[in-house]
C-alpha cells in the first residue's frame, strides 16, 4: 500500500467545451461561406446570381439590346458555333381551324434554319428563342400544331435544321427583334438578335 492519496482526476468544464463547440461550429460554417461565394463568383454567379463574370454579362447584355440588331432577314449570323438564318417572316391571325390570336393580337411565324458550325454538339428548341418589340415588350415562342413547326433536338457538327417559330403578339407591335440564344449552363451561347422588318 502506498502512502500516497489516490490521483484526483480532473473534471472538464462544460462551459469550456461548449465554447470550444461554439467555435468550431462557426470556423465550418465561414469555411463554407467561403468556398460557396468563391464557387459563385468562379461559376459566374451562378449559384447565389452573383459574381463579376455574371454581371459583366448581364451590363453587355443590357447594353447590346439597345443597340441595333446585328443582322436583317436573310442574313446568316455566327455565334458560339452556330449559325441562324431568318429566312421569311409572316404575319397571320389564324394558324388553321383551332388556333386563332386573341383578340387585337396576330401571330408572327418566322421560318429560320439553324446549323452547327464550329460545335460537336448542339441543343435547338423554340423556346430559345424571343422576341422584343420597339416599345420593349416580350413575347415567348408559343407551342402550335401549326405546319413546318421547328422541334426540339440536337445537331452535330455540320447539321442543319429548318423550321418555323410562332409568336403571338400585338397587331400594332412594330420593330420586332428576333434573339436566339440556348438556354445552356456553361454553353457558351451568345445571343444571336436578327430585325424581322
Amino acid at each position: 500500500m502506498s502512502n500516497y492519496p489516490p490521483p484526483q482526476q480532473v473534471q472538464p468544464s462544460s462551459m469550456g467545451h461548449g465554447v470550444r463547440i461554439g467555435i468550431g461550429i462557426v470556423i465550418g460554417i465561414v469555411l463554407i461561406l467561403a468556398l460557396s461565394m468563391g464557387a459563385c463568383v468562379a461559376c459566374g454567379g451562378l449559384m447565389l446570381g452573383i459574381g463579376s463574370r455574371e454581371a459583366a454579362r448581364q451590363a453587355q447584355e443590357n447594353s447590346a439590346s439597345n443597340n441595333s440588331p446585328v443582322a436583317r432577314i436573310g442574313q446568316r449570323v455566327e455565334k458560339g458555333g452556330v449559325a441562324l438564318t431568318v429566312q421569311t417572316v409572316s404575319r397571320k391571325k389564324s394558324l388553321g381551324r383551332f388556333e386563332t390570336a386573341d383578340q387585337g393580337h396576330s401571330y408572327v411565324i418566322v421560318d429560320v434554319l439553324l446549323e452547327a458550325t464550329d460545335r460537336n454538339e448542339a441543343p435547338y428548341n423554340p423556346m430559345y428563342f424571343k422576341v422584343k418589340d420597339s416599345d420593349g415588350v416580350e413575347y415567348n415562342s408559343g407551342f402550335t400544331t401549326a405546319k413546318d413547326s421547328l422541334s426540339s433536338g440536337n445537331l452535330y457538327k455540320g447539321d442543319k435544321v429548318r423550321g418555323n417559330i410562332v409568336f403571338e403578339v400585338r397587331e400594332k407591335a412594330s420593330g420586332l427583334v428576333l434573339t436566339y440564344e440556348p438556354l445552356v449552363i456553361f454553353g457558351g451561347f451568345g445571343p444571336i438578335r436578327i430585325l424581322l422588318e
